[in-house]
């Protein structure tokens, strides 16, 4: 019972989560006169944040789609009738008579 992956594959588009690190040309200047204004920290660290956001959001991605699991596991689900499938139909003329999900319940 171990951790594994159904489509490892997936795995070989992770070194593409570190496009984000890669320079664009609107990083370089494009004026002399750029150079001389005051560092800006703040700027600096929300683009260093927004960077790191979107590794992760691509690793997640990526490993979401590879798809975590364990292997052998059994879950054993006991029920009777309409609780093995975890919906009841609440009788209500305004479900239209079908199986509803309602969080609250009908009285």
């Amino acid at each position: 019972m171990g951790f594994d992956l159904l489509q490892p594959w997936w795995l070989l588009l992770l070194p593409l989560a570190a496009l984000p690190l890669l320079r664009r040309r609107s990083d370089t200047l494009r004026f002399s006169a750029v150079a001389w204004l005051p560092p800006d920290p703040w700027g600096r660290a929300a683009g260093f944040l927004w960077r790191a956001f979107a590794i992760g959001a691509m690793t997640a991605a990526i490993l979401g789609l590879a798809g975590p699991g364990k292997s052998g596991t059994q879950v054993l689900r006991t029920g009777k009738g309409a609780e093995a499938g975890g919906r009841v139909s609440c009788g209500r003329t305004s479900c239209g008579g079908v199986d509803c999900s309602h969080p609250w319940s009908h009285r």
